[in-house]
């Protein structure tokens, strides 16, 4: 069997490979993929000791730039079941260790053992639309009456009514991230209810992964209404998704 990672080719049966591979979930309990990783172990060989430094040079050259394709191929090197391509990834094919772990013996005479782990996302996962998602509902105000007290120079406070009906504030807010794109942002339950100064929605900056790869979107929202009178549901609930 032959290991390629990228244009570099281990020598046929050189190198051996163990692979697991578990889900990966989100806090909502979404499955976002399947984390592959693969440890190779093997021993390079070459002629002499200068041979082998140039063999050397070469592997860990290889191994030095993150986000190539990996693959298991045979003797005849058609490509096996065992791969990853990093375009079927979340951002490519990570090194994630490459040592050398013997040193006694005869190691770099005519031969070096090496071990290097492997790791990749695999977008495999669900559709998510919300990746995280929360809203709230704030009612300030029942629409009834407004009440004050005013105080006199020698008798109590007197209670007067200034307004039969008063305003209904509902202030609703909320956060999201989308998984690959930023989602659509939630409408505010009573549009007609909101000011013109009155509507903020934020659209913020995506994590990079790997660089060159852009995960979770991030947006936020939030809208203040005024109702002149109570509608129904009058206890407002957030939207689940």
């Amino acid at each position: 069997m032959i290991l390629k990672y990228g244009t570099y080719s281990h020598a046929t049966n050189e190198a051996t490979i163990q692979i697991a591979k578990e889900p990966v979930y989100s806090a909502r309990g979404y499955r976002l993929g399947t984390l592959e990783r693969w440890n190779v172990q093997g021993v390079l060989h070459a002629d002499d000791a200068a041979a082998l430094t140039t063999a050397l040079d070469a592997l860990e050259d290889a191994y030095q730039t993150q986000g190539k394709d990996l693959v298991l191929q045979t003797d005849a090197s058609v490509d096996t079941q065992h791969k990853i391509a990093t375009a079927d990834t979340v951002g490519g094919v990570k090194v994630m260790h490459f040592g050398y772990p013997t040193g006694d013996g005869a190691e770099y005479t005519t031969y070096r053992t090496y071990e290097i782990e492997l790791e990749a996302l695999r977008n495999d996962g669900e559709t998510v639309l919300y990746l995280e998602y929360e809203e709230s509902f704030q009612t300030i105000g029942t629409g009834g009456p407004r009440r004050i007290l005013v105080e006199l120079l020698t008798e109590p406070p007197v209670e007067q009514t200034i307004n039969n009906y008063t305003i209904i504030r509902v202030i609703q807010q909320g956060r999201a991230v989308g998984l690959a794109g930023h989602p659509p942002i939630p409408s505010p339950i009573y549009p007609g209810a909101v000011g013109s100064h009155d509507n903020m929605v934020s659209v913020e900056t995506p994590r990079m992964t790997n660089r060159s790869s852009q995960r979770e979107y991030p947006i936020s929202w939030a809208y203040q209404m005024e109702l002149a009178s109570a509608p129904l549901p009058y206890v407002y609930l957030p939207t689940a998704f």
